[in-house]
């Protein structure tokens, strides 16, 4: 895909081959992106599955119908999983940075331009107002509309939305959908997680004997309690980015006011 601007055209995203593009590695001619802080993402793996493996062994293991109980807490956890792998290894939108040297001669060509320094502005059209595009110095691209010069990245993302450190990347145009399946798949698993403990507390757990000790009733209550936190954390983010997809809108956008028309 390109973008024409002021008679230039500009390559967009999923134009490269196997190269790096600021701290990304691109692999596969752009099927697999790998971040720098990729690793980042190894937190929301841990915070996902070590609770979701006690919640099968001591609390799901239980009840009496404990196979479709799994089979179902399986599911969900391999959905949020996922998505997370694919939201943190797929390209974000990141635009290929443009050599200088080619920049100026085409510029010179074009423009019949004698001057080296000579500054051409580029226009696009959004909402039928006319909008300039602003260059970036570092990627050396007049950047489209909606897009944004990460500093963590040290890319230009197309539709940039967020720089997420939980996934390691930036959340941009080829993500968004699977950041948002993650958000919204994560909250059910941590819901399905803190309605089955409810259950187990309910059906057995005796708070009226003050000397049960059971381990199991701490586990239980430490997982409710961590779950509680995780289905209004996650399940407010995936709201509040709903909304945001429902306007066709980005976080960097409702932060910054632009667009709001």
């Amino acid at each position: 895909m390109q973008a024409e601007s002021s008679g230039v055209m500009r390559p967009l995203t999923n134009s490269y081959k196997n190269k790096e593009i600021g701290k990304f590695t691109v692999c596969c001619g752009g099927t697999l992106v790998i971040p720098a802080g990729w690793c980042g993402s190894l937190i929301a793996w841990f915070l996902i599955l070590v609770p979701s493996f006690l919640q099968i062994i001591f609390i799901n293991s239980a009840f009496e119908a404990a196979v479709p109980i799994d089979c179902a807490y399986i599911c969900t956890l391999a959905l949020s999983l996922t998505f997370l792998f694919m939201t943190t290894f797929t390209d974000p939108g990141i635009i290929p940075r443009v050599n200088p040297d080619i920049e100026r001669q085409e510029l010179r060509s074009m423009f019949e331009a004698t001057d080296e320094n000579v500054e051409v502005d580029h226009i696009a059209i959004v909402k039928n107002e006319e909008i300039v595009c602003m260059k970036c110095r570092t990627c050396n691209i007049y950047k489209p509309p909606r897009s944004f010069h990460c500093s963590d990245c040290q890319a230009c993302i197309e539709v940039h939305d967020h720089h997420c450190p939980w996934v390691g990347t930036c959340v941009g145009k080829r993500n968004h959908r699977w950041f948002l399946c993650f958000g919204i798949f994560t909250m059910i698993h941590a819901l399905f997680t803190f309605i089955v403990d409810i259950l187990y507390l309910v059906k057995f757990v005796d708070f009226s004997d003050k000397a049960d000790n059971d381990p199991l009733k701490v586990v239980c209550m430490v997982l409710l309690v961590f779950t509680s936190t995780i289905v209004c954390c996650v399940g407010g983010l995936s709201c509040y980015h709903s909304r945001l997809a429902c306007l066709g809108a980005t976080t960097n956008e409702e932060l910054r006011g632009k667009y709001g028309k």
